[in-house]
């Protein structure tokens, strides 16, 4: 099956998160036209749901043991379209012009068995936390996102405060352990008004979202936090657990 290489390393990172809630290893479904992946990050705090869209054909569904190595490994690949397939228990990339037979790569990725990829979550279970996340959604403008992980990164803390009132207004609220503080506010328009802590993961988490893709949260009191990135070749959703304040 020929996949666009390019789409499949920026999924696979959505996927892999980054710093104390790295997925290092991952169950992929491969279906018909579709790859999913449903995951529990280390420590139980986000939650990932995701899927791409691209020529697939349906084989079981396999186990990576290293998505960063695995993303560093296709990242050798200059053509923009690879070939992939499942013989045995690896699967098999090569960018091989059938025609000219120039430009050889071929890379073999060993598969880890399903059984001993520990953080699978059921579909049930996700459907039910996801229905708590949903229903105070807005489209934050990628100006906003990146001035919240600019000024969090600003500040050594480990949680942010955000809080909206009369609808319209966001506020971010950071303070590190020597009560220096920042107070920003942006203009947004929301179903309810919220007022939540939340650990800093979420800027490790803004960090790999391309912020040119469509982004929208919901954001809700005693519930997790939703975040949803979609284009027209994959959708992701996280949802991230709340700190009691």
């Amino acid at each position: 099956m020929k996949i666009n290489k390019n789409n499949l390393l920026k999924f696979l990172k959505l996927v892999g998160i980054s710093g104390e809630i790295e997925n290092k290893e991952a169950l992929l479904s491969i279906e018909d036209k579709l790859l999913k992946v449903l995951t529990l990050s280390t420590g139980k705090y986000v939650i990932f749901y995701g899927f791409l869209k691209d020529n697939f054909e349906k084989i079981e569904d396999i186990g990576i043991d290293n998505i960063q190595e695995l993303i560093k490994y296709i990242t050798n690949f200059e053509n923009e379209t690879i070939n992939l397939i499942k013989k045995e228990n690896k699967l098999i990339f090569d960018s091989i012009d059938r025609l000219t037979k120039e430009d050889k790569l071929k890379i073999s990725y060993l598969l880890k068995n399903p059984d001993y990829i520990v953080n699978k979550l059921e579909i049930n279970k996700y459907n039910e936390i996801l229905k708590k996340a949903q229903g105070n959604e807005f489209t934050p403008s990628k100006k906003i996102l990146q001035k919240i992980i600019s000024y969090s990164d600003s500040f050594k803390t480990n949680n942010l405060i955000l809080e909206t009132h009369n609808k319209n207004k966001l506020s971010l609220f950071i303070e590190d352990s020597s009560e220096n503080n920042l107070l920003a506010e942006f203009d947004v328009k929301v179903n309810e008004d919220f007022n939540i802590k939340i650990s800093k993961i979420l800027i490790d988490i803004f960090k790999i979202i391309d912020l040119n893709d469509n982004i929208e949260l919901s954001i809700k009191n005693d519930s997790p936090f939703k975040i949803r990135v979609y284009n027209d070749n994959y959708e992701a959703i996280y949802l991230i657990a709340l700190l009691k304040k």
